[in-house]
């Protein structure tokens, strides 16, 4: 049995979200962090003020590069992008140890480059592990 969280790309007020986190017994939200794909990025005033809510617990995501920028799924361009989002859990002040953080790269990425995206997740991975991030799975499940 897993817990269950809330993922919206653009949060909504803090007492908002604590409500529909109590709707559905769920302990945490998504919060997107960043990255070179993210159409919205969550900023730390957003976190804080969830906290303040009495919402603890967060699962960091990165969004990676997707399959419009094929060419970029590279194994330096994953440690590039692991490093980058290492600084920005630092920069929201969840850089206890432990602290997952996911990378998004969407099945569309995988289906047109495979090989590609693997390359680019994996060292993603390591350099997030390196600094005591593990590695975070996340997974949409359709209404």
């Amino acid at each position: 049995m897993g817990l269950h969280g809330l993922d919206k790309d653009v949060p909504p007020n803090a007492a908002k979200a604590k409500e529909m986190l109590d709707e559905i017994g769920g302990k945490w939200w998504n919060v997107y962090i960043g990255g070179p794909e993210a159409s919205f990025t969550w900023q730390p005033e957003h976190v804080r003020a969830y906290q303040q809510q009495g919402i603890h617990h967060f699962l960091l995501c990165w969004v990676g590069r997707q399959a419009k920028e094929v060419s970029r799924l590279t194994v330096a361009q994953g440690r590039t992008d692991g490093d980058a989002a290492c600084q920005r859990v630092k920069d929201f002040g969840l850089a206890a140890p432990g602290t997952p953080v996911c990378l998004d790269v969407e099945l569309g990425t995988f289906e047109a480059a495979p090989s590609a995206s693997l390359d680019y997740a994996g060292p993603d991975s390591r350099t997030r592990q390196a600094a005591g991030r593990p590695r975070g799975r996340h997974r949409t499940t359709p209404p």
